[in-house]
């Protein structure tokens, strides 16, 4: 290749092997940091990725060996996902207040619902030690309804206790 100037008539040359070798290095120049650093910028991203994963998989194990009692320890969270697990402490502090008006409840019914039953066994007692013929059929209802009563009641309260076997309170008339 040549160039010549309009004025003076200088001429320049410049052969074309020459040409590409400087092409070359400057391409190889220009790209060179790129072909390091790309793959470098991956083993960087993953091993990022990985370590934020890997404390996610330990968050989903910690919240699936958990109980609905207990709240999230924040230690080793990551601070993106503090707000998710301040969240979920809330939903279980607010999980455990329900299920503990819910025992509650199933205890005071059962309780309640205990008293009534053990004057009406009483009765039917007494109404079999010396009734005459007529009061069988009635001593007869009356027993069978104590007895279902009596189910339900007990049906009430292993539901209450399901949940936390350890929990003893000490009820009048409590049967094991």
């Amino acid at each position: 290749r040549s160039y010549t100037t309009g004025n003076d008539g200088r001429q320049v040359a410049q052969r074309e092997r020459v040409r590409q070798e400087f092409a070359r290095s400057a391409a190889i120049g220009a790209a060179a940091p790129i072909l390091i650093v790309i793959p470098l910028s991956l083993l960087v991203v993953g091993w990022a990725m990985n370590r934020m994963l890997g404390q996610l998989d330990a968050l989903a194990l910690d919240l699936a060996d958990r109980s609905a009692a207990a709240p999230m320890s924040l230690n080793g969270v990551p601070t993106e996902i503090t707000p998710l697990v301040e969240g979920m402490n809330g939903l279980i502090a607010r999980l455990r207040k329900t299920i503990d008006a819910q025992k509650r409840f199933l205890f005071d019914a059962a309780h309640e619902l205990r008293t009534p039953l053990a004057a009406m066994q009483i009765q039917v007692d007494n109404l079999s030690a010396g009734a005459p013929e007529r009061f069988e059929e009635s001593r007869t209802a009356i027993a069978k309804g104590v007895t279902r009563a009596s189910a339900l009641v007990n049906q009430l309260l292993r539901l209450a206790k399901l949940d936390e076997p350890a929990l003893a309170l000490d009820l009048p008339g409590r049967r094991q």
